[in-house]
């Protein structure tokens, strides 16, 4: 079989050879900083797929970057775990764990600020204003979170919430015991 062709569901006819090519893909721009990276992703996607944006999405699904964490013995199932681990020592760190946290278990879903308080609640952490934290995961430059929507036109209004690719990096950064001032 040649390596364009496709099965009748659309999935590509080797599902090994997509994972040895991703594996080194992630060989080869775990070498690089976060701006050629985007770089090399940008052309990658220009160059194999005809009509790509010009730009990559601000956030993608974290489901990436928590496989590759579940491939090297991290766990995503627990909470508890996966704080403890990072260590997390501000509320707007509290707050992007708790969220990888919940996109590894929702598939890399929507987040709200309700249900991440809660989480972080019931592990007695809550956060006294997550607004506040989750602002500012989204005006870190590069923005850790985005917000996708709001439901409501209050200003209460239940607002949702995806972790960045940038997020994601801050997150494995901070499993593998990496500084948190940057």
């Amino acid at each position: 079989m040649g390596t364009d062709e496709i099965d009748q569901a659309g999935q590509a006819a080797d599902p090994m050879a997509e994972i040895e090519a991703m594996r080194g893909v992630a060989k080869a721009l775990d070498k690089l900083d976060s701006a050629s990276r985007d770089r090399v992703l940008e052309w990658a996607l220009r160059f194999y797929r005809k009509g790509a944006p010009a730009r990559m999405p601000a956030a993608m699904p974290v489901s990436v970057g928590i496989a590759a964490v579940q491939g090297e013995g991290g766990s995503t199932g627990d909470l508890a775990a996966l704080f403890a681990q990072a260590r997390p020592s501000t509320d707007a760190d509290k707050a992007l764990v708790a969220a990888y946290h919940l996109a590894a278990k929702s598939g890399g879903q929507e987040i709200d600020s309700f249900t991440l308080n809660s989480e972080l609640s019931h592990l007695g952490h809550r956060i006294g204003n997550v607004t506040r934290a989750l602002e500012a995961l989204i005006n870190a430059r590069p923005a850790f979170m985005v917000q996708t929507r709001k439901e409501g036109k209050t200003k209460q209004a239940r607002k949702k919430f995806r972790i960045t690719v940038e997020g994601t990096r801050r997150v494995e950064k901070l499993l593998a015991g990496g500084n948190t001032e940057d």
